[in-house]
Order: structure tokens, then C-alpha cells, then sequence
């Protein structure tokens, strides 16, 4: 199934040095700044007005192409894989109705790939089956990339912890390695009241995992409010990363979660799992109800370790913490407050990490979909932040924008980071990327659009002798 595209252009300022909203054939580039390559993605069939750009996953690899990511529909049980190649084409595959009839014909709003995994395979979530409160996780493996289509058949996972009619489960979902195996990824599973994590996960397409365990409610708080505002209660952010040194080895991730409420103040909870035990580390509330809507991790000095959390707390603020201390002394660090001048509507409501200027160190990027840009209502922005030393404060350096700001656009609903190869050869090959080839870039959703940024300032590096635009073999 084709998806429809148009370029779009991009309005980006970084410090003292401006990027002009200007259009480009972005297959081809020159070596002028000013030239910012951009993708817009339109909303495939199945996809109702206002529904495509709200729930997006990125995949670690292209499957087949340079890049690809998975869309689910909000308001039905849609899911389809796009594929963008490397010379800029976009085309989506749609998850057949045959192969999601597990999931009763409800709404898909959390996806999770499980990594490590040959061919990979995703975690779907779908909070509310059939209207009721009890949820259901499957478990996905699309076909190879040489099969046409996309016709498998998406698996129930049991989750004895949980329970089969367990309120919400689905609504959120992570994959990573938590527990020392580097070899077999664990599932994270984030239910209403509870989070679960299935040790060394299952294989593709069978029923259960080795060992479930579940965090003590009176440690951390972890339980999710669904009543908040339907923007709020889509899904819960569950995070799986390495912000510090585990004696368990350098493969070992921490699990962030975050738990807004509709009243009160909402939580960010640090877990760990070790020898089948799942703890609770930290928690800790924030300012407002929706403290701990979105999270993000980045690495601030470049050495491929990441090394800051960001929190974003919807139509307040949003915060940036520093220097995550050893786990044996897990005191948590001052956060770093980010608050738009002037205050935005719904700033914070989704976050992300990505190195924009090209220098070391990852800068931050904050969304505002219902800002008011070019005085148009709802049209949504993103923020960029970088860290001040001598301040020792988060300062804005830019902010990206449709260049045709439309009212309710949304843009910035969605914020991901992308694996983008750039090597056209090793693409058509099946081979890996090689590293110098493999770019992070970023990937915004709107309402009902999606947007491919193949170049963000100068986030994307120049090799010796070649133009400013090299996201492509010629």
C-alpha cells in the first residue's frame, strides 16, 4: 500500500546562526546551510482524520531499507510499517486484519521492539479490549523483507503476574536488557496499578516468559492514572536505559517510569531487576499532575553513554537531571527546570534527545503540539535546548516548525530519534550499517502527518570532500 508524501521545509534558528524556511529537492543537495531536507509523510487508508502522527515507534534497523517506523491508529486497530529508502522514497506496509484478529478488534496504542532479535519482532499493546478495562499485550514478527506484505499472525502473551483481565495492561510497554543477560532482551509490561517484567522475554509468537516479576506497590508508586485528560491517558511512558554504572556489567539497564496523574502530582519511579527481583530504587513527585507524561534519555558529552534523563510535565514544564550518581548512592540529582517564554499550552508533552549542533553531546528537544505558531491555534512547535555551564541552566537555541502552520496541525505530538542509513549499498545488500553510514535523526508527529527531518542543523556529519548533504549515495 502507497503512502502519499510531500516535501515540507523546515524553520529552524540554532544560536546566532539562522536556517531560512526555504524548499529543496533534497534528494540533491547544496552546500548551503540553508537547504533542510524534510519528508512529510501523509496518513495512509485506515487512519481517520486527526489519527496518523500520534503513536510512533522507530525501529533500530530499515528492514530492507534505510530507515523504517511503526504507526498505530488511535482510533482502530491499525498498524503499519513504513519504510523510507535511501534516496528519500516512502512507502508503508499495512499490518493485515487476519494477522491482529488477536487483538478483538481494539485500538493498539503502545508499541515496543524487542531488540536483539533476528527478524525483529514488536511488543503491541492494547489497553482496552473490546471497551472493557482489562487489557492484552501481543507479541509480532513481521515477515522477512523479501516477502511481500505483512501477513503473520500478532500472538497473546500471558502474563501470569498480571493476570489475563488486568486493567490497562498494555497501556505501557518497553524492551531492554535489565537483568545482566546481553543475549535475550526482557519485556516490560505497565499496567494500570502495576509494572511486570518477563525475564529473558519469549520467543517469537509463544506464550510465556521464564520468569514474571512485579514491583512492590508500596515501594514505588507506579500506578497509572486513566482518568486525566484523553491526550494524557493514550499510553504510559516507560523507559528502559543505562543512566549509571551497574557493578552487574555495562549491558545493564535501569527501567524509568512515569505515572501523571489527573489530580495531585505525578511521579517518576527508577527500578531495577536483579537475579529475578524487581526493585524500586527511587521515586519521586513533581510540580504537577502530569509530571512524568514523557520521557527521553541523551547523552550530554558525546561518549556514546547516555548520561541524562528528560521529564516532560505537559503545560508546565519540563526537566533535565544531570550526573546520575552510582547505584550503590542512588541520591537523586537537582533537576534542571526548562520553562518556555512565552509559558506554552501543552510544553513538555513530548521529549526527545539528538545531537543538533554537530559538536559532542545531544541537545534537547521539547513539543508544544497545541502552541500557537504563525497566529495559528493548536499549529504546535518544537523547542531546542542546549546546556549553559556558565549558567548552569538548559537555554533555547531553536525551534522547528511546519513551514505552513495549519490550525490543530499538532505538530510535535510525537517525538522519536530515528536510525537513518545513509550507505545506499549495504541498504540493498541486507548488510549492517556501517557506523560512519548510520545517522540519528528525527521524526516528528502531527496530527495526522508525519515528518522525516533528514537533517537537523548539523546533526548529520560531512565526509571529507563531499557537500553539507550527504544523507544519501549519489
Amino acid at each position: 500500500m502507497g503512502t502519499p508524501t510531500r516535501l515540507a521545509t523546515l524553520a529552524f534558528s540554532l544560536l546566532l546562526l539562522a536556517f531560512g524556511a526555504v524548499g529543496c529537492n533534497w534528494t540533491k543537495f547544496d552546500d548551503q546551510a540553508a537547504d533542510a531536507p524534510v519528508r512529510s509523510v501523509g496518513a495512509p487508508s485506515g487512519f481517520d482524520s486527526h489519527d496518523f502522527g500520534k503513536s510512533i515507534t522507530p525501529l533500530s534497523t530499515g528492514r530492507g531499507s534505510a530507515a523504517a517506523f511503526v504507526a498505530t491508529s488511535l482510533n482502530g486497530t491499525h498498524v503499519v510499517l513504513v519504510k523510507v529508502d535511501s534516496g528519500g522514497g516512502v512507502k508503508s506496509e499495512a499490518v493485515s486484519d487476519s494477522a491482529l484478529v488477536a487483538a478483538e478488534s481494539s485500538t493498539i496504542t503502545s508499541v515496543a521492539e524487542i531488540p536483539g532479535g533476528t527478524p525483529t519482532s514488536l511488543l503491541l499493546g492494547s489497553p482496552r479490549v473490546r471497551d472493557q478495562d482489562f487489557g492484552r499485550v501481543l507479541t509480532y514478527t513481521p515477515p522477512d523483507p523479501a516477502n511481500s506484505g505483512m501477513d503473520d499472525t500478532a500472538k497473546t502473551l500471558l502474563i501470569p503476574l498480571l493476570g489475563s483481565n488486568d486493567p490497562g495492561m498494555g497501556r505501557g510497554l518497553a524492551a531492554g536488557y535489565l537483568d545482566g543477560v546481553a543475549e535475550t532482551a526482557d519485556y516490560v509490561i505497565g499496567s494500570d496499578n502495576e509494572i511486570a517484567v518477563v525475564i529473558d522475554g519469549v520467543p517469537a509468537n509463544t506464550a510465556v516468559g521464564t520468569t514474571t516479576v512485579g514491583v512492590a506497590p508500596l515501594a514505588c508508586d507506579v500506578s497509572y492514572d486513566a482518568q486525566q485528560d484523553n491526550r494524557f491517558a493514550v499510553r504510559r511512558p516507560i523507559l528502559a536505559a543505562r543512566l549509571w554504572a551497574d557493578p552487574r556489567g555495562a549491558a545493564v539497564q535501569q527501567l524509568f517510569v512515569g505515572a501523571p496523574r489527573a489530580t495531585g502530582t505525578g511521579t517518576l519511579s527508577i527500578l531495577t531487576v536483579a537475579n529475578g527481583t524487581l526493585g524500586c530504587l527511587a521515586s519521586m513527585a513533581g510540580p504537577s499532575a502530569e509530571f512524568g507524561h514523557a520521557l527521553a534519555a541523551g547523552d550530554a558529552n558525546g561518549d556514546g553513554v547516555n548520561d541524562f534523563l528528560v521529564v516532560g510535565a505537559p503545560g508546565q514544564q519540563a526537566f533535565v537531571y544531570q550526573g546520575w550518581p552510582a547505584l550503590v548512592a542512588p541520591a537523586l540529582p537537582a533537576a534542571l527546570a526548562i520553562t518556555p517564554t512565552p509559558m506554552g499550552v501543552d510544553f513538555g508533552f513530548a521529549v526527545a534527545a539528538l545531537n543538533v549542533d554537530g559538536l559532542p553531546g545531544d541537545e534537547v528537544l521539547i513539543s508544544d503540539p497545541r502552541a500557537t505558531v504563525g497566529g495559528k491555534t493548536g499549529a504546535g512547535h518544537v523547542l531546542i535546548y542546549k546546556f549553559d555551564p556558565a549558567a548552569n541552566a538548559m537555554v533555547q537555541v531553536g525551534e522547528i516548525a511546519a513551514h505552513s502552520p495549519d490550525t490543530d496541525e499538532n505538530f510535535g505530538y510525537t517525538l522519536n530519534v530515528l536510525n537513518f542509513c545513509r550507505d545506499a549499498a549495504a541498504v540493498a545488500a541486507g548488510a549492517v550499517c556501517p557506523p560512519a553510514a548510520l545517522s540519528r535523526i528525527l521524526l516528528v508527529g502531527a496530527a495526522n502527518e508525519v515528518f522525516v527531518y533528514f537533517r537537523v542543523g548539523d546533526n548529520i556529519p560531512t565526509p571529507a570532500g563531499q557537500t553539507v548533504a550527504d544523507v544519501r549515495a549519489p
